[in-house]
């Protein structure tokens, strides 16, 4: 997948992420939930109240659970060769932050057992004496590896293109 928005000259992007499945758990249960409400409201035949609390319980849901459902497929992380980015945004992919590799500070993860069993955790970034987190980001070992490569290998890349260029 390439990212459709503005790089810098010279820069390419090295990985692009999106957040761990995980975090679609609450779209799977606004789902059941909305169920539930349908069969609810159209066995509530004794009062026309009931099915109707049904039927609106069920469209809240639904709206609910496609509104996580397009948040978690529009958000993403980027790794380039010169910048960390977040984006949101189905169709636009938009950074809407971004971070300059050579001004971040420490790099760590946090992951708890249940992120251990299900391959997913949070990336914290230092920058500017700031903790940013990444939160649900799938096989955090292996992305905080790629940063670290990025880091390693074109950043003295960028620096000489920069001063030369």
């Amino acid at each position: 997948m390439k990212f459709r928005g503005k790089l810098l000259p010279a820069e390419r992007t090295v990985v692009i992420t999106r957040t761990h499945p995980i975090k679609l758990l609450p779209v799977l249960g606004y789902a059941m939930l909305a169920a539930c409400a349908w069969s609810f409201g159209s066995a509530a035949r004794s009062s026309n109240l009931l099915a109707w609390l049904g039927v609106i319980l069920s469209f809240i849901s639904i709206i609910v659970a496609v509104r996580k459902l397009l948040y978690w497929l529009g958000r993403r992380y980027i790794v380039t060769t010169h910048r960390l980015m977040m984006t949101n945004g189905l169709l636009s992919m938009r950074a809407t932050q971004g971070m300059r590799l050579d001004q971040m500070g420490r790099r760590w993860k946090r992951q708890g057992q249940m992120g251990k069993w299900l391959g997913y955790g949070s990336v914290q970034v230092e920058l500017l004496g700031t903790s940013i987190p990444l939160t649900y980001v799938p096989e955090p070992d292996k992305f905080l590896r790629i940063m670290e490569h990025s880091v390693r290998t074109y950043y003295p890349l960028r620096a000489g293109y920069m001063r030369h260029g």
